[in-house]
């Protein structure tokens, strides 16, 4: 909802309602607030039932609230370039379990003067409502990879966000992170859900959405943090972490011992569907070379049909 937010409001609106201040602590806290008394960040319940209540009630007042779920519905779906993106009743009716505390909250944050002027119990609704919108990994991705190039769709092509909304979704996202040494260890862009999903970004490069139930106190995902730290180590991703000549040299020894017996299905996904020229050569080789180097034989009857249906050259002749 902080890409939304900063979409109607604007940053500074937005920058007074909520803080981009890490947490020490579950998002379900009561006591999360900054030294101005504002939640610290979007990601807390605090901070996400304050924004849900200035978009309801600043930036849709106009809309009844079924036009307001329809809104945000078709947002959420413009950023996932028309994947999957669902309604789940059930996750609905368990966030709604947990009236009694979020009421505590709401009417905590109508104290503090962290609400709308009109602000209500609808607003608490609002809030179950954004909780409970249901999507698969495909779709999440798509949705980071939006935000990752500046508000593109990777796959419509369509200007879904302004710049600068994805400039501070990207901010908030790296200094609200999902552990407290995530800096230190990954150095990149998350968001991560109690459901145990995963999202990555690396700006203008892409994003990676991970899947895995079990959690940690701070609600992130052992197995998707593992993967992502693993990650931006293998390949010096972490904008704090620098590998030293000697450290590149070992890597890139062990990739050619990692890349000669993965499978390939991914390679010729990747080629397929990123419209990747499979005829660069690199460093003298081309694809079709390496393939028939590593002996991956579906690699290379894919390369050399490629190569027949751009040259009209039979595949025989292709040596």
């Amino acid at each position: 909802m902080y890409a939304l937010a900063v979409e109607l409001l604007g940053v500074e609106e937005v920058m007074k309602i909520v803080g981009m201040t890490y947490h020490m602590g579950k998002p379900t806290e009561l006591n999360s607030f900054n030294e101005k008394g504002i939640p610290k960040n979007a990601n807390i319940n605090t901070g996400g039932i304050a924004l849900c209540s200035y978009i309801r009630n600043v930036a849709l007042k106009n809309k009844t609230k079924a036009q307001v779920f329809d809104y945000v519905l078709n947002f959420l779906k413009d950023l996932a370039g028309g994947k999957y993106v669902s309604f789940s009743n059930l996750s609905y009716m368990a966030e709604k379990e947990s009236m009694s505390k979020n009421k505590s909250i709401i009417y905590h944050l109508k104290k503090k003067k962290c609400l709308a002027e009109n602000a209500n119990l609808d607003d608490l609704e609002f809030y179950f409502t954004t909780c409970s919108f249901e999507v698969d990994a495909h779709s999440f991705s798509t949705m980071g990879a939006t935000i990752a190039n500046y508000g593109i769709n990777p796959v419509t092509k369509k200007q879904v966000l302004k710049v600068e909304t994805c400039k501070y979704t990207m901010a908030m996202m790296q200094y609200c992170t999902p552990t407290p040494t995530w800096i230190r260890d990954v150095g990149l862009p998350a968001a991560r859900g109690a459901s145990g999903a995963f999202l990555l970004i690396l700006p203008r490069q892409f994003a990676i959405c991970l899947f895995s139930p079990r959690i940690d106190n701070y609600y992130s995902s052992y197995r998707a943090k593992s993967f992502c730290q693993a990650l931006a180590y293998h390949y010096n991703l972490n904008i704090f972490h620098v590998k030293s000549r000697l450290e590149k040299e070992t890597e890139e020894r062990k990739s050619i011992k990692v890349l000669k017996p993965c499978q390939w299905h991914c390679v010729l996904y990747a080629i397929a569907s990123s419209g990747t020229a499979v005829d660069l050569a690199s460093m003298g080789f081309t694809p079709l070379d390496d393939a028939k180097f590593f002996k991956q034989e579906v690699v290379i009857e894919y390369l050399e049909k490629w190569i027949s249906l751009k040259t009209g050259i039979p595949a025989s002749n292709n040596e």
